[in-house]
């Protein structure tokens, strides 16, 4: 059972929409995730450099983060888990130890690349779906890739694999 819905039309020529909302694995990782940012919070008040910018980044991570747990739609996992790398290689290149610069470069272009076989398989549970749709609801209702033959959907299923273990980061990714 999922509450607080909200299903809104987003692109709509792919099967795409703006779907959120709270089920019983989300919660827990929402709440967990607001007290995670609540304790990076108070630990951020001695900051000096930069207050207003860091504090508008670390709001926007966070927004970044609750919409990824709250995100019912593949597509816009996708986009909220590639806007916290957008986030996180400013607060490194801004406020990181060492050579930032370069830490946030790399950061970027590994996560980046994680990004793009984390797509591939979801382009992969697109194409397998009839209809063809990015939502995780329909996704379950109807199987996709569910013909019988295991090629394409183990294919699918390490590409999601290798992206998540990369963009979360997972030994020895």
């Amino acid at each position: 059972e999922i509450g607080y819905e909200t299903r809104l039309r987003w692109i709509p020529s792919v099967g795409a929409g703006y779907h959120v909302g709270v089920d019983g694995l989300s919660l827990p990782l929402l709440a967990l995730t607001s007290v995670l940012f609540l304790c990076c919070a108070v630990y951020s008040l001695r900051l000096t450099h930069r207050v207003r910018a860091f504090a508008a980044l670390f709001l926007f991570l966070q927004t970044v983060c609750l919409g990824l747990f709250a995100a019912l739609d593949l597509l816009l996992f996708f986009v909220f888990f590639d806007l916290s790398i957008v986030g996180m290689y400013f607060v490194i290149a801004g406020w990181g130890h060492g050579d930032h610069a370069r830490s946030a470069l790399k950061f970027f272009l590994y996560t980046f690349f994680g990004s793009l076989v984390l797509l591939l398989g979801f382009i992969g549970l697109y194409l397998g779906a009839d209809p063809h749709t990015f939502d995780m609801v329909d996704l379950t209702r109807s199987p996709p890739l569910d013909d019988g033959s295991p090629g394409p959907a183990a294919l699918v299923l390490l590409a999601i694999g290798i992206g998540l273990a990369v963009k979360t980061p997972t030994v020895p990714f």
